[in-house]
């Protein structure tokens, strides 16, 4: 990606090309799995890894 200037649609760039949101989503990971992914879990309707995959962690 030559051209990491900030696109319109997506102001918070970070300088490394990356969404700022996307770059906190990664530091605070292991306690951030969607909420409806937890509910199906704890329904025993997909597994703990299918769970992580919904957080798009690769666990």
């Amino acid at each position: 990606m030559a051209d990491t200037a900030p696109q319109a649609n997506n102001k918070a760039v970070a300088f490394h090309g990356k969404p700022v949101r996307e770059m906190v989503r990664e530091m605070v990971r292991p306690t951030k799995l969607p909420a409806h992914a937890k509910k199906l879990h704890r329904r025993g309707m997909i597994s703990e890894k299918q769970m992580h995959k919904m957080a798009g962690s690769d666990r």
